[in-house]
């Protein structure tokens, strides 16, 4: 989450933080306003969560970290990767996600593969998230809607509207 002074910090830190409605930013010691619905309507910081998931992803290569099914709870053997949805498959789960129409198109990565092979790793970087409606990515942040959204989305649904640009 970042504070409208744009520093960053976990959920947690900042409900740690929180006194009565309002955060002082421990960095600059702006104050800020915690939004009605808590903490955890302030925005994300998008940046910062794809690198904790690119470090996540090269600890679980590199055996720091135990790789586990993210779609259940068997304890099968990992099987491959979907760098699309961000997620480790056991056998049975990747075959559903290969026959999915939903996940199409996806490039799923034998997890061999993308342990062997640094142009495979490469390949299953953490993809930017692209747009339902217009296929392009979300690069845009708008602050009216409290949402990401392509370009195309700030000239046409969210025109008038105060947008950030998401690196």
């Amino acid at each position: 989450k970042y504070l409208p002074c744009h520093h960053s910090y976990c959920e947690e830190c900042l409900k740690n933080m929180q006194i009565e409605s309002k955060i002082t930013c421990p960095e600059c010691r702006k104050e800020a306003i915690v939004p009605a619905g808590g903490v955890k309507d302030l925005p994300h910081n998008f940046f910062i969560n794809r690198m904790v998931d690119e470090l996540v992803l090269k600890r679980k290569l590199e055996g720091e970290e135990e790789v586990k099914c993210d779609e259940c709870d068997k304890d099968e053997p990992v099987v491959a990767y979907c760098p699309e949805c961000n997620m480790f498959f056991c056998h049975v789960c990747n075959d559903f996600h290969k026959r999915s129409k939903r996940f199409r198109g996806h490039g799923i990565v034998p997890l061999t593969e993308l342990r062997s092979n640094k142009d495979a790793q490469l390949q299953a970087k953490v993809k930017i998230p692209v747009c339902k409606d217009h296929n392009y990515e979300l690069n845009h942040y708008c602050e009216t809607c409290d949402k990401l959204v392509c370009l195309y989305c700030t000239v046409k649904e969210h025109n008038g509207h105060n947008h950030d640009t998401v690196n």
